[in-house]
Protein backbone atom coordinates (compact mmCIF):
# COMPACT_ATOMS: atom_id res chain seq x y z
CA UNK A 1 0.00 0.00 0.00
CA UNK A 2 1.06 3.38 -0.70
CA UNK A 3 0.40 6.67 0.45
CA UNK A 4 0.29 10.06 -2.04
CA UNK A 5 0.40 13.76 -1.27
CA UNK A 6 -1.02 16.16 -3.44
CA UNK A 7 -0.04 19.68 -3.86
CA UNK A 8 -2.81 21.78 -4.27
CA UNK A 9 -2.94 25.35 -5.59
CA UNK A 10 -5.61 27.14 -3.29
CA UNK A 11 -6.39 29.64 -6.37
CA UNK A 12 -6.53 27.29 -8.68
CA UNK A 13 -10.22 26.83 -9.91
CA UNK A 14 -11.97 23.62 -8.24
CA UNK A 15 -15.30 21.92 -8.73
CA UNK A 16 -18.02 19.61 -7.19
CA UNK A 17 -20.72 18.20 -8.89
CA UNK A 18 -23.51 16.77 -6.16
CA UNK A 19 -25.78 14.20 -7.80
CA UNK A 20 -29.41 13.97 -6.53
CA UNK A 21 -32.43 12.03 -7.70
CA UNK A 22 -34.77 14.81 -6.69
CA UNK A 23 -36.26 17.11 -8.96
CA UNK A 24 -38.04 19.04 -5.95
CA UNK A 25 -34.72 19.89 -3.98
CA UNK A 26 -32.83 20.78 -7.32
CA UNK A 27 -36.20 23.34 -7.51
CA UNK A 28 -36.27 24.54 -4.17
CA UNK A 29 -32.36 25.05 -4.13
CA UNK A 30 -32.60 27.32 -7.48
CA UNK A 31 -35.42 29.19 -6.31
CA UNK A 32 -34.78 32.45 -4.58
CA UNK A 33 -38.23 32.63 -3.23
CA UNK A 34 -37.87 29.07 -1.25
CA UNK A 35 -35.95 30.04 2.54
CA UNK A 36 -36.54 26.89 4.45
CA UNK A 37 -33.63 26.58 6.81
CA UNK A 38 -32.12 23.26 5.28
CA UNK A 39 -32.25 24.91 1.25
CA UNK A 40 -30.87 27.98 3.12
CA UNK A 41 -27.84 26.02 4.96
CA UNK A 42 -27.11 24.60 1.03
CA UNK A 43 -26.62 28.02 0.29
CA UNK A 44 -24.54 29.34 2.96
CA UNK A 45 -22.40 26.32 2.13
CA UNK A 46 -22.23 27.07 -1.72
CA UNK A 47 -21.51 30.63 -1.17
CA UNK A 48 -18.62 30.04 1.39
CA UNK A 49 -17.19 27.20 -1.01
CA UNK A 50 -17.44 29.71 -3.74
CA UNK A 51 -15.59 32.12 -1.83
CA UNK A 52 -12.59 29.65 -1.55
CA UNK A 53 -12.72 28.79 -5.48
CA UNK A 54 -14.97 26.01 -5.74
CA UNK A 55 -17.35 25.88 -8.24
CA UNK A 56 -20.47 24.14 -7.12
CA UNK A 57 -22.91 22.28 -9.76
CA UNK A 58 -26.11 20.32 -8.77
CA UNK A 59 -27.14 17.61 -11.50
CA UNK A 60 -29.97 15.23 -11.61
CA UNK A 61 -29.99 11.81 -11.64
CA UNK A 62 -32.66 8.96 -12.43
CA UNK A 63 -33.89 7.17 -9.32
CA UNK A 64 -33.98 3.61 -8.67
CA UNK A 65 -32.33 3.31 -12.59
CA UNK A 66 -29.17 1.41 -11.13
CA UNK A 67 -26.64 4.20 -11.26
CA UNK A 68 -23.70 2.68 -8.45
CA UNK A 69 -23.43 5.81 -6.31
CA UNK A 70 -27.14 6.52 -6.18
CA UNK A 71 -27.67 3.20 -5.12
CA UNK A 72 -25.36 3.62 -2.47
CA UNK A 73 -27.19 6.68 -1.08
CA UNK A 74 -30.28 5.80 -0.93
CA UNK A 75 -29.07 2.55 0.61
CA UNK A 76 -27.37 4.38 3.44
CA UNK A 77 -29.93 7.09 3.98
CA UNK A 78 -32.44 3.90 4.87
CA UNK A 79 -30.37 2.81 6.88
CA UNK A 80 -29.69 6.01 8.54
CA UNK A 81 -33.58 6.56 9.13
CA UNK A 82 -33.84 2.62 10.54
CA UNK A 83 -31.31 2.73 12.88
CA UNK A 84 -31.99 6.20 14.21
CA UNK A 85 -34.64 8.57 15.75
CA UNK A 86 -34.60 11.50 13.17
CA UNK A 87 -36.18 15.12 14.56
CA UNK A 88 -36.54 17.96 13.33
CA UNK A 89 -36.13 20.59 15.89
CA UNK A 90 -37.45 23.31 14.32
CA UNK A 91 -41.36 24.70 14.68
CA UNK A 92 -42.80 26.36 12.07
CA UNK A 93 -43.47 29.73 12.08
CA UNK A 94 -47.44 29.20 11.39
CA UNK A 95 -47.47 26.46 14.38
CA UNK A 96 -45.51 29.34 16.50
CA UNK A 97 -48.63 32.32 15.38
CA UNK A 98 -51.32 29.41 16.03
CA UNK A 99 -50.35 28.94 19.43
CA UNK A 100 -49.57 32.79 20.31
CA UNK A 101 -53.09 32.97 18.96
CA UNK A 102 -54.65 30.90 21.34
CA UNK A 103 -52.85 31.60 24.55
CA UNK A 104 -53.94 35.30 23.69
CA UNK A 105 -57.44 34.09 23.29
CA UNK A 106 -57.31 32.27 26.64
CA UNK A 107 -55.99 35.33 28.04
CA UNK A 108 -58.62 37.93 26.54
CA UNK A 109 -61.35 35.12 28.09
CA UNK A 110 -59.70 35.03 31.44
CA UNK A 111 -59.62 39.13 31.73
CA UNK A 112 -63.54 39.10 29.72
CA UNK A 113 -64.85 36.90 32.75
CA UNK A 114 -63.13 38.89 35.36
CA UNK A 115 -64.23 42.08 34.13
CA UNK A 116 -67.57 43.31 36.27
CA UNK A 117 -68.40 45.71 33.23
CA UNK A 118 -69.96 44.70 29.36
CA UNK A 119 -72.76 42.97 30.89
CA UNK A 120 -74.44 43.53 28.09
CA UNK A 121 -72.00 42.90 25.60
CA UNK A 122 -71.13 39.89 27.52
CA UNK A 123 -74.80 38.54 27.14
CA UNK A 124 -74.55 38.65 22.99
CA UNK A 125 -70.57 36.97 23.05
CA UNK A 126 -70.25 35.15 26.01
CA UNK A 127 -67.06 33.54 24.80
CA UNK A 128 -64.30 35.86 22.82
CA UNK A 129 -64.06 33.07 20.15
CA UNK A 130 -67.84 33.03 19.30
CA UNK A 131 -67.39 37.06 19.06
CA UNK A 132 -64.13 36.86 16.68
CA UNK A 133 -65.75 34.01 14.81
CA UNK A 134 -68.60 36.31 13.33
CA UNK A 135 -67.84 38.96 10.96
CA UNK A 136 -69.70 42.05 12.23
CA UNK A 137 -70.06 45.19 10.83
CA UNK A 138 -69.83 47.24 13.45
CA UNK A 139 -71.96 50.55 12.69
CA UNK A 140 -72.86 52.80 15.75
CA UNK A 141 -76.28 51.07 15.67
CA UNK A 142 -75.19 47.76 16.03
CA UNK A 143 -72.94 49.13 18.92
CA UNK A 144 -75.36 51.04 21.03
CA UNK A 145 -77.17 47.81 20.94
CA UNK A 146 -74.33 45.36 22.16
CA UNK A 147 -73.22 47.63 24.42
CA UNK A 148 -76.15 49.21 25.65
CA UNK A 149 -74.65 52.93 25.36
CA UNK A 150 -75.92 55.53 23.54
CA UNK A 151 -79.02 57.73 22.24
CA UNK A 152 -81.11 54.96 23.36
CA UNK A 153 -84.14 55.26 26.44
CA UNK A 154 -82.53 53.12 29.06
CA UNK A 155 -79.24 54.40 28.71
CA UNK A 156 -80.45 58.24 29.11
CA UNK A 157 -83.02 57.16 31.51
CA UNK A 158 -80.10 55.60 34.14
CA UNK A 159 -77.64 59.08 33.02
CA UNK A 160 -81.22 60.96 34.52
Amino acid sequence: MRSETQQVNHNELRTAVIYTDSKINLALTRSAKNHNHLVEEIRKRAVTLNKKNWKIKFKWVKAHARIYGNEIADRLAKEATQNYHVTCSRIPKSAIKKDNRKACIRKWQSQWEETTKGAITKDFFPRVESRLAVNLNLSPNVTTIMTGHGNIPSYLHRLK
